[in-house]
């Protein structure tokens, strides 16, 4: 499987790629969407239970603290880890 960046940013599901995505200065300073906030800080500390991102999340729940989720294929060579995703 060949991993395309383009594609990747022209299709990504999961919030935290999107703030990522977001949050690189656009070079004629336009920027079309608002920001994504991401709560918290970065740590080397990766949660021993549940979504790793679960702490820095804005749409976490309780479930999420306790539980990982599976990476799911939501098309084809698209996976994601997120239960709000597989949700949809």
């Amino acid at each position: 499987m060949n991993w395309v960046p383009q594609k990747c940013a022209g299709e990504t599901l999961h919030f935290y790629i999107q703030a990522l995505l977001i949050a690189i200065p656009a070079i004629d300073g336009y920027k079309p969407y608002k920001s994504i906030e991401l709560k918290g800080e970065i740590s080397e500390n990766i949660p021993e239970k549940g979504c790793r991102l679960f702490n820095r999340c804005q749409f976490a729940t309780n479930l999420c603290s306790r539980e990982e989720p599976a990476l799911m294929e939501i098309k084809s060579n698209h996976k994601v880890a997120c239960r709000l995703l597989i949700k949809r």
